[in-house]
């Protein structure tokens, strides 16, 4: 889905009548996928950046679900 209001790439910075289309996100085609396969690498090898992200919130989610469950048994 395009983003209307949007008019260069987030990346890239590429206008959209160069670019193409640019997504909700930001970034046109072809800065999308390297940014889709770089977290996709880094999800699997268990570093980097987008990794980091990852865990920090999932860590952050899974301390407030025990904090909830304490108050709500206590």
């Amino acid at each position: 889905m395009s983003a209307t209001h949007r008019a260069t790439c987030r990346a890239c910075g590429r206008h959209k009548s160069t670019a193409g289309e640019i997504t909700w996100a930001g970034y046109c085609s072809i800065c999308g996928k390297i940014i889709y396969t770089a977290n996709m690498d880094q999800l699997h090898a268990g570093e980097g950046r987008f990794y980091e992200h990852w865990n920090d919130r999932t860590l952050l989610a899974a301390h407030k679900r025990r904090l909830a469950y304490t108050k709500g048994t206590g």
